[in-house]
């Protein structure tokens, strides 16, 4: 098992989900200065500039300016760029070629997560509302469905003896037998994502966990860091350990099918 036990680093996550909520106040105002913060990984130009104009009082500003504060605020409003994968995404990081914009790995770090919490029974609490924000109240039995669901378990699963000793209420999905059989089936399907993570590398297994379950922000997607053979290598691992898992949930199986 890998570190299970690690510190969460302090307020890593905490800013992205503060700044989901960009562009509001607590009297539905646009506040520019959150949304330029929200906005700094994918457009730091227009978030200076946002900046620049939220300081000057709104009887002051020049029609350029209060445009550009509009366009800020609407920049700001995707989802995704309310946690550190979407981030990637937004800025084409996950794109692995010029026909694919790297949606199925996004995808796969929600499903990921999904199945780490149905496993372990929670997600910190950020991430967990940041997922249900995105899918709405379904999130948790939507993802768990989403992709190839009954690929071959692997053999003896080391989950399946967790999910068994700890059950989790069944919040009225029926016969409780039938809801364990699911669970356990769950249960595989993380071990099999896992392992598939462990094959494409320690790296990619790493730096996806980090990402996905703790919501840490790694160098390569922080405003204004110089671009290092670290970022660079964290960058690679990162797609590749989602490709791995977009690979085992069958995400790709309807583009094939397309193609």
């Amino acid at each position: 098992m890998a570190h299970r036990g690690r510190k969460r680093h302090a307020g890593s996550r905490g800013t992205n989900d503060r700044l989901s909520r960009a562009g509001r106040s607590t009297d539905d105002a646009p506040n520019y200065y959150l949304a330029a913060q929200r906005i700094e990984p994918v457009d730091p130009r227009l978030a200076a500039e946002c900046r620049q104009h939220a300081c000057i009082p709104e009887g002051n500003r020049t029609r350029k300016g209060q445009d550009i504060l509009l366009a800020a605020t609407a920049r700001a409003k995707p989802p995704n760029l309310s946690f550190p994968v979407g981030i990637a995404f937004e800025q084409g990081l996950l794109a692995r070629n010029s026909d694919d914009d790297g949606r199925e790995l996004l995808q796969a770090a929600d499903i990921y997560a999904g199945l780490h919490r149905q496993v372990w029974g929670k997600l910190p609490a950020d991430i967990e509302a940041d997922i249900t924000r995105r899918w709405g109240p379904d999130a948790w039995r939507m993802l768990l469905e989403v992709g190839r669901v009954s690929a071959p378990a692997p053999p003896a699963s080391n989950f399946r003896k967790l999910v068994g000793q700890t059950p989790l209420g069944s919040d009225g999905q029926g016969d409780p037998e039938e809801y364990l059989r699911r669970r356990l089936r769950y249960a595989d399907r993380y071990a099999a994502a896992r392992e598939a993570l462990q094959r494409s590398g320690l790296d990619a297994l790493a730096i996806v966990e980090n990402l996905v379950i703790d919501g840490v922000t790694p160098q390569f997607l922080r405003p204004g860091m110089v671009r290092t053979d670290r970022s660079v290598s964290d960058h690679g691992a990162l797609v590749r350990g989602l490709t791995a898992l977009a690979n085992t949930f069958g995400l790709f199986d309807g583009r094939r099918r397309a193609e």
